[in-house]
C-alpha cells in the first residue's frame, strides 16, 4: 500500500465537543485533556507502524471536516474549515494540529512516514504558516503563482511535497485530459493527482456523470476508460521519472523538452476559486502523446534498467520546531477579554 488515509480526525479519539470552547484560535480552544488524549493516540499508532515495519507506506494525518457542514449537519464537530481552508484561524488551526501531530509521532516512528497533510485551494491566503508542518499539500487548480509559493517553500525552508486535486473530464470530453493532467502536473514538481470523487452510483449507468471513474456492479467495481487514462498518464510519468534516473538527466530539463514538445498548457478558468473543476488545455493531439510515448520507451529500452518497486524514494520532509518560519504571532497586550466567535455551544444533536 503506497498512501494509508488514518482514520483520525478532530473528535476522534478525544471528543472534540467535550473539550471545546468556542475560540477563534485552536491554541486557546482546547483542554490539556483533549491534547493529551490524541498525542497518545497519534504515539499509538506510529508505534503500531514502526513495530510492523511499514515504512514504505505513507500514512496521512488529514483533516477534511468544516465549520459550515453544521448548518445541515448539528452533528458535524469542525470549529473551523479544516478542508481548503479560507481565512487565518483556519489556518492556524491546521498550524496547531500538525504542531501536535509531529511532536508525538516524530520521536516514536522514526523510520515510518507519518505525513501532516492538507488540501488547500486558497494557497496564496496561508503564507508560510504552513512552512515545515505540512508534510504533503494538495493543491486545488494548481497555477503558476501557486507552484513558484511551494516552490519558494521548498528552496527557502526545505523539503516538501504537493499534489494537485480537481475532477476527471467530463464524458462527453476527450479523454486525454488525465494524461495530460498527469504530464503538466509532473513537470511542475508535483508528487501526483486527485480526481477529488470517483465513486459512482447505481443511476451513474444510465445517466452521465463526471465524477464515476468507477462503477458498481454485483461482481465488484468495474473502471470507466477514464480511469484506464489516468493510468496511462501515471504510466507516462513513470517513463519520464525512470528516464531521468537512467539517462542522468535533471527533472527541470526534461520537464522543458516535455513543454517545448507537447505546446500545453492549462486553460481553464474556475467558476470559484475553491471549486474542484477540471481543467482544459490546448493542442490536444493524442499522436503527439503516443509519440513522447514511444521515443522514451525506446531509449529506455535501449538501456535495459533493472526493476524497482518505486522509482522514487518519498523521504518525510524534516521537521524542527526550533527552526519554524517566524509568523509574527504576538500575545495581545495589555490582557483584555478575549473575543468569541459567534456559534453554538458544539454539542451533537
Amino acid at each position: 500500500v503506497d498512501v494509508f488515509y488514518l482514520p483520525f480526525s478532530e473528535n476522534w479519539p478525544a471528543n472534540l465537543f467535550e473539550n471545546y470552547t468556542p475560540s477563534y484560535w485552536a491554541d486557546e480552544a482546547f483542554t490539556p485533556q483533549y491534547v493529551h488524549e490524541m498525542k497518545t493516540a497519534f504515539s499509538a499508532f506510529a508505534a503500531h507502524c514502526d513495530e510492523k515495519k511499514w515504512h514504505d507506506t505513507i500514512f496521512q494525518f488529514y483533516l477534511n471536516n468544516k465549520v459550515h457542514f453544521r448548518r445541515k449537519f448539528p452533528g458535524s464537530s469542525a470549529p473551523w474549515v479544516f478542508d481548503e481552508p479560507v481565512n487565518t484561524q483556519d489556518f492556524w488551526a491546521l498550524r496547531w494540529y500538525g504542531l501536535l501531530w509531529h511532536s508525538a509521532v516524530d520521536s516514536v516512528g522514526k523510520n515510518t512516514k507519518m505525513w501532516f497533510r492538507g488540501d488547500v485551494s486558497y494557497t496564496q491566503f496561508s503564507r508560510n504558516m504552513l512552512w515545515g508542518i505540512m508534510d504533503i499539500e494538495y493543491i486545488g487548480f494548481n497555477d503558476a503563482q501557486k507552484t513558484r509559493m511551494k516552490h519558494d517553500e521548498q528552496i527557502l525552508f526545505g523539503k516538501s511535497y504537493y499534489s494537485e486535486y480537481g475532477s476527471a473530464n467530463k464524458i462527453q470530453m476527450p479523454n486525454v485530459q488525465p494524461v495530460i493532467w498527469c504530464l503538466l502536473a509532473w513537470s511542475k514538481g508535483a508528487m501526483g493527482v486527485l480526481p477529488w470523487q470517483t465513486i459512482g452510483k447505481q443511476g451513474s449507468w444510465k445517466a452521465a456523470d463526471q465524477n464515476s471513474l468507477f462503477y458498481p456492479h454485483p461482481n465488484g467495481p468495474k473502471p470507466s476508460v477514464r480511469l484506464k487514462a489516468f493510468r496511462r498518464g501515471q504510466q507516462d510519468v513513470e517513463y519520464l521519472t525512470l528516464f531521468c534516473n537512467v539517462y542522468n538527466v535533471s527533472h527541470q530539463v526534461v520537464a522543458a523538452w516535455l513543454q517545448k514538445v507537447t505546446g500545453l498548457k492549462e486553460i481553464a478558468e474556475k467558476s470559484f476559486h475553491n471549486n474542484a473543476d477540471v481543467g482544459d488545455f490546448a493542442n490536444l493531439d493524442p499522436a503527439g502523446l503516443w509519440e513522447i510515448r514511444y521515443r522514451l520507451g525506446r531509449m529506455l529500452s535501449e538501456k535495459k534498467p533493472a526493476y524497482k518497486r518505486s522509482l522514487v524514494e518519498w523521504e518525510s520532509p524534516l521537521f524542527d520546531n526550533k527552526k519554524l518560519p517566524d509568523i509574527g504571532y504576538a500575545s495581545v497586550s495589555p490582557i483584555v477579554e478575549r473575543y468569541q466567535p459567534d456559534c453554538d455551544d458544539f454539542s451533537p444533536q
